[in-house]
């Protein structure tokens, strides 16, 4: 009810509550935005192999028009 104060044992439950919820959330948070980091250098690192790959073969496939030309 307003005017009234507060049970300070209720409110120190209330901020443990909260406390506890935010560590475990926490917990659960770092390691996964770790896991997603990690996710994307891979991903980034095979991009950049498939980009590197694709353009030794273009480079191949430039030289071979020009030593066979299609008419």
């Amino acid at each position: 009810m307003p005017g009234q104060a507060p049970d300070p044992a209720e409110l120190a439950k209330n901020i443990q509550f909260a406390l506890i919820t935010t560590a475990l959330g926490l917990s659960i948070a770092i390691p996964l935005t770790l896991c997603v980091a990690y996710i994307n250098v891979q991903i980034k690192k095979m991009e950049d192999l498939v980009t590197f790959g694709l353009n030794q073969f273009l480079e191949i496939f430039k030289e071979a028009i020009k030593r066979f030309p299609v008419n």
